[in-house]
């Protein structure tokens, strides 16, 4: 994020990535199309973070682990199922609970919903109770929702993030981050 404007922005990722890969720029497009899920030609943190955790990993290989929801019955792990609606949809096996996108996502069951969010994307966004054909057991709090990657990610607080510099990366000179 070179302009600190909490976004990478084409051109920034582009530049950054033109130092360390080969990529033309037809794959460089398909590359970014691919990580900017909203369309708005800039990444945010969870573009950004959700598309470098997801890199080399198989659809399938993907589950989303829901939790804090005040219905216990909501909680858990739900794995990869396919798509609906041009989105991915995942299932919960212990519960058969469903996670998918109609025109906002959704966890439950057809006409049976628990908690929805508007928001383009499921993991990172403000979920809420459901209102629409609500479950009677449906209650707050609302879940969170993050990937179950087959690796630990480590988490890191009270450290400030590395920054290089525009001109350094324009430059060539090499980084070490750390």
């Amino acid at each position: 994020d070179t302009s600190r404007d909490g976004f990478i922005s084409r051109e920034e990722l582009q530049m950054i990535l033109s130092k360390v890969t080969d990529l033309d720029s037809e794959e460089f497009d398909i590359l970014f199309e691919g990580s900017d899920r909203n369309s708005d030609g800039k990444l945010s943190i969870d573009e950004f973070i959700d598309w470098c955790l997801s890199a080399g990993l198989e659809e399938d290989t993907k589950t989303v682990v829901v939790c804090g929801a005040g219905c216990e019955e909501i909680n858990g792990k739900y794995d990869s199922a396919g798509e609906w609606d041009g989105k991915p949809m995942y299932i919960c096996a212990d519960t058969g609970m469903q996670l998918w996108w109609n025109t906002e996502w959704r966890i439950g069951r057809t006409n049976d919903y628990y908690y929805t969010c508007q928001d383009e994307v499921a993991i990172g966004g403000v979920w809420g109770v459901a209102r629409w054909q609500a479950n009677g057991a449906t209650c707050p709090p609302a879940p969170t929702l993050q990937w179950n990657l087959p690796f630990e990610v480590p988490v890191v607080t009270g450290v400030e993030s590395p920054r290089i510099a525009a001109e350094d990366i324009e430059a060539g000179a090499p980084h070490v981050l750390g």
